[in-house]
């Protein structure tokens, strides 16, 4: 995201939720939900203005990687389904927002 590639921030926080789900880390997993959010606003937004002046680079420019699927995490996760992925709906943000607020809470009564 600090990068100004939301596209690219959007498969990272996706293959990262996937991860982290597996992994049961729900504090790392309510972050990644967050990112992708905030990912997916920003190129809904992006999506809206069209200003020739903004930082964000075109999502043509994103995930064009070879290293997408040549992370050393295992084979567990086909992270090839997540080139180029869609932002989430506004049905779908809330919805992340809700279960990461969930597993926020889930953390701090452990602590």
């Amino acid at each position: 995201m600090l990068a100004g590639v939301p596209q690219d921030a959007l498969s990272q926080y996706l293959i990262a939720g996937e991860y982290l789900r597996a992994a049961s880390d729900v504090l790392w997993l309510a972050g990644a939900l967050e990112g992708q959010c905030a990912a997916s606003l920003v190129l809904n937004r992006n999506e809206k203005v069209t200003d020739k002046n903004s930082l964000i680079l075109p999502t043509k420019c994103a995930v064009n990687s070879v290293n997408l699927a040549m992370n050393g995490l295992g084979n567990d996760v086909d992270e090839t389904k997540f080139r180029n992925p869609q932002p989430l709906s506004e049905e779908e943000i809330v919805e992340r927002l809700s279960e990461a607020l969930r597993l926020y809470n889930r953390v701090s009564i452990c602590l």
